[in-house]
């Protein structure tokens, strides 16, 4: 038993690895601060108006993705109080659970850890993904349900376990 868990550990070493250098450089850029970023300022104002005043609204501008993003946002903001680094500080959050996920997903894909690896360190590090994950877009909630969707598809295809399967389509409705 003990020996299993050791084995894990050894073979989560080098995401919390590459999940501990993506939260330094995120420190580093410094993404605090009350501003908004692109258009996270009209998904905030839904978030704002569920998590402050009970209303669940979803104006003409926000993407049809969004709910995810306006459950997750209003959590956070019912904890933590709305502000916009709560926002972001929350989609960080979705990013390293999005990174940790792929990694894992590219586990069951694969046998070459270097390549999980890589792969893993070229999602973490893609510009497009790096920038996204400092805002309160629908993009990395989106990409996050996704790569959870395709873990659990995956792990049923290969355990044929029914509950993989719920939690495949929990994760992808």
């Amino acid at each position: 038993m003990i020996q299993n868990f050791d084995k894990r550990i050894q073979q989560q070493k080098g995401v919390f690895y590459i999940l501990t250098l993506w939260i330094l450089s995120l420190l580093f850029v410094n993404i605090s601060g009350e501003f908004t970023l692109i258009d996270d300022w009209a998904y905030s104002k839904s978030v704002r108006d569920l998590s402050e005043f009970g209303v669940f609204k979803i104006y003409d501008r926000i993407a049809i993705s969004f709910v995810s993003n306006l459950l997750w946002g209003s959590l956070f903001t019912k904890v933590f109080g709305f502000s916009f680094f709560v926002l972001r500080l929350s989609t960080v959050i979705a990013g390293g659970v999005l990174i940790y996920t792929f990694y894992r997903w590219l586990g069951l894909l694969t046998g070459n850890r270097k390549l999980q690896l890589f792969c893993t360190l070229l999602l973490a590090f893609n510009p497009l993904f790096y920038v996204l994950s400092t805002t309160f877009m629908t993009d990395i909630f989106f990409l996050m349900g996704a790569c959870i969707s395709l873990y659990f598809f995956t792990s049923y295809l290969k355990h044929e376990r029914l509950k993989l399967l719920f939690w495949a389509f929990f994760f992808t409705i």
